[in-house]
């Protein structure tokens, strides 16, 4: 079942940085990932892949697409790519991930995907 992506968090783990660790994540690759990247594919355009019966709601079509593409550009395992996704604050940042505990999806995912 498609859900969209839309929804805005109102607190992130960013709010509990102080200032000079904000600004190294605001110039971090993973926030220029996120804002050329990320923010720019319409996942809607993803719709169709998912089935139209009720169930379980997906995972983001940009946050796996984006997930695949960190892992290429880094030259990394699918396992590398999930630990980078649970402890990496760039990764996180990166996907769009706002609350530390965000665990998107899991390996198995990907590659159902």
């Amino acid at each position: 079942m498609f859900k969209s992506n839309n929804q805005q968090e109102i607190f992130s783990f960013e709010d509990e940085l102080n200032q000079k660790q904000g600004d190294l994540l605001n110039s971090s690759k993973g926030k220029w990932f996120y804002h050329i990247l990320f923010s720019n594919i319409n996942e809607l355009d993803f719709r169709d892949l998912y089935s139209q019966k009720a169930s379980r709601p997906n995972v983001p079509g940009n946050v796996l697409v984006c997930a695949l593409i960190l892992k290429e550009l880094k030259g990394i395992s699918y396992d590398e790519l999930i630990e980078g996704v649970v402890f990496d604050l760039h990764f996180k940042t990166a996907l769009g991930l706002s609350w530390i505990g965000d665990i998107p999806f899991s390996r198995a995912t990907l590659f159902n995907f």
